[in-house]
């Protein structure tokens, strides 16, 4: 009998000096045996068959004590009875002992385990190597001929990783397995059909494991035995807790990846601002007759409203427009629509023949998305009179040069509805007004933290109260953005404000 076969309560030191004294006490010769039979211990002399006595290790018959016949006479078994208990409390003992020794080997060869493997992926490792590094570290520790995994990154994207002989066997196995709530120790391919399974697999024993996390499979481990012996529990803790390391892992790597995604749009969205910044006109501008004061604020990185400020030879167009909805989407369709007009004015500045020629252009490239924008466009003339077009967008407010108030009505709809769309112009001489003020609806759909909206009306009495007493357009500009944040009182935007006033000078 070798070491490895001595069962696990047995201590040969204390039971050799048990015997050896049971033996010298009784003068007969004592045998200790396992529940096999298998005789561990004896000592003293004495020949013949003896008597038997049972002995128990934490509540279950371990073998037996023997006791062959002797020189002296009498019964003996009360006093191997109560020597029993010493026995037995030994061997309990040497069990306890033999247990704790087992679980802290197994203990440390997990944490061992699981700090090597933490320690790895620590590093910024791709899902390829992760998922390499996982099978061959799966496979040794187990002692496994074979191992593989397969492993989920980003929404439908599986990959797989082998290590070890004939592990491509295992790949329908892993795929198989992603799909199980816990893990498994089977028995072959019959258990394997059993449980479900319709693909390839390798003959023998294996062991697989879901890589779970979070409440979502990324995957599975599988693992062949090495030795063609059925896998333990204790192995299948072990492919538990890897596997359930490397679900975190992958879980952790997909979050990662979303995080740098939001990053680099973040700076894409950051240099979409800088860029539809720079397109705009200056916020002020001024020549021999008229100046102008805008600002287009976004309510996010980017935005769908611009203002517009063309010089010509004989005057300048100005306006403001409006994409409807928010964010990318809403700032490319902006953009193009300001560079079409900026194009088009060098052969035509009529603000409703722009308007119509823009229009056919959106209905043509972007009809079918749903988006349109609303636009108010004037040509501001040398001789001091200007021309309004409007494509649904707010009316422009006229300040007069006795400070009054003219709200300019004239409309149609907006730019991407109808392609065949006309639209009118309304022409104010020179001496009718002194300043037009155009702007979008994020200025009169700011609210308060009631909910309460700034509106059109809170917007006519300011200026013609401003237009009284304030002659600059950059009073009247700085008028309504005071007033507005006062109302507001530090409410967020949510939609874009552009704000422009354009001032015929003399």
């Amino acid at each position: 009998m070798t070491a490895e076969d001595f069962p696990n309560w047995f201590e040969s030191r204390g039971f050799h000096a048990w015997a050896e004294g049971m033996a010298g006490l009784l003068r007969r010769k004592v045998i200790i045996a396992d529940g096999h039979g298998h005789v561990l211990v004896e000592a003293g002399e004495g020949e013949g068959e003896g008597q038997r006595f049972p002995f128990h290790v934490n509540g279950i018959e371990a073998g037996h004590v023997e006791i062959t016949p002797g020189d002296v006479a009498g019964s003996v078994e009360s006093l191997v009875v109560n020597a029993l208990l010493t026995l037995e409390s030994l061997a309990e003992a040497r069990n306890t002992v033999h247990d704790l020794v087992q679980t802290t080997a197994h203990q440390w060869r997990e944490l061992s385990l699981l700090y090597r493997f933490a320690e790895w992926i620590a590093g910024d490792q791709d899902s390829g190597a992760l998922a390499e590094h996982i099978a061959a570290q799966a496979r040794r520790a187990l002692k496994g001929k074979a191992a593989a995994m397969s492993y989920r990154f980003g929404e439908d994207i599986f990959g797989f990783a082998t290590s070890g002989d004939d592990a491509d066997e295992l790949q329908d196995v892993v795929l198989w397995g992603a799909a199980l709530e816990s893990g498994a120790i089977l028995s072959g391919l019959s258990e394997l059909r059993d449980a479900g399974f319709s693909g390839r697999a390798p003959e023998g024993p294996l062991i697989v494991a879901p890589l779970r996390a979070r409440g979502e499979s990324f995957g599975a481990l599988a693992v062949t035995s090495g030795t063609g012996e059925l896998f333990e529990a204790e192995d299948l803790k072990l492919a538990t807790l890897l596997a359930h390391q490397a679900g975190m892992a992958f879980a952790n790597l997909e979050l990662i990846e979303q995080v740098r995604d939001r990053e680099r749009i973040q700076r894409e969205l950051e240099m979409a601002g800088e860029i539809q910044s720079s397109i705009l006109p200056p916020p002020r501008w001024s020549s021999d007759r008229f100046d102008l004061v805008g600002t287009c604020l976004p309510a996010q990185l980017v935005g769908g409203d611009a203002y517009l400020a063309i010089p010509l030879e004989d005057g300048l167009l100005a306006g403001v427009a409006d994409v409807s909805g928010h964010g990318l989407s809403s700032a490319l369709l902006m953009n193009a629509f300001a560079s079409e007009v900026m194009a088009l004015s060098m052969t035509s500045s009529d603000p409703a023949r722009l308007l119509e020629i823009t229009n056919k252009l959106i209905c043509r490239r972007v009809g079918t998305i749903g988006l349109f924008v609303t636009v108010i466009l004037a040509r501001f003339q040398a001789d001091g009179s200007v021309s309004i077009a409007n494509a649904g967008h707010l009316p422009a407010l006229a300040l007069t040069p006795d400070g009054g108030l003219l709200t300019v009505e004239t409309s149609g709809l907006p730019l991407g509805v109808m392609p065949d769309e006309t639209y009118e112009e309304v022409r104010l001489e020179g001496k009718s007004y002194e300043t037009i003020v155009t702007f979008s609806d994020g200025v009169t759909e700011a609210r308060d933290p009631d909910g309460k909206m700034y509106g059109l009306r809170r917007l006519q009495d300011l200026l013609s109260e401003v237009g009284k007493t304030h002659r600059q357009s950059e009073e009247i500009f700085s008028a309504v953005l005071d007033d507005l944040t006062i109302f507001s009182s530090g409410e967020p935007r949510t939609d874009d404000l552009t704000l422009l006033v354009v001032r015929r000078k003399g």
